[in-house]
C-alpha cells in the first residue's frame, strides 16, 4: 500500500486518492487531509524499514 501512495504523490494524482477513499465509504475527505495522511503513512513506514 505504501508503494501505491507513493506513486500517487510522486503522480500528483489525489484525485485518484479521493476516488479511492469514497469508495470505502469515507466521505468528505479534502485532498490536504489526504496528503497528511500519506505523508504520515510513508514516514511510518520508512521507520519501520530503515
Amino acid at each position: 500500500m505504501i508503494k501505491e501512495i507513493q506513486l500517487i504523490k510522486e503522480n500528483n494524482d489525489w484525485s485518484y486518492f479521493e476516488r479511492i477513499a469514497t469508495n470505502f465509504g469515507i466521505k468528505g475527505l479534502a485532498t490536504v487531509k489526504l496528503k497528511e495522511m500519506a505523508g504520515v503513512a510513508i514516514k511510518v513506514s520508512m521507520g519501520m524499514t530503515g
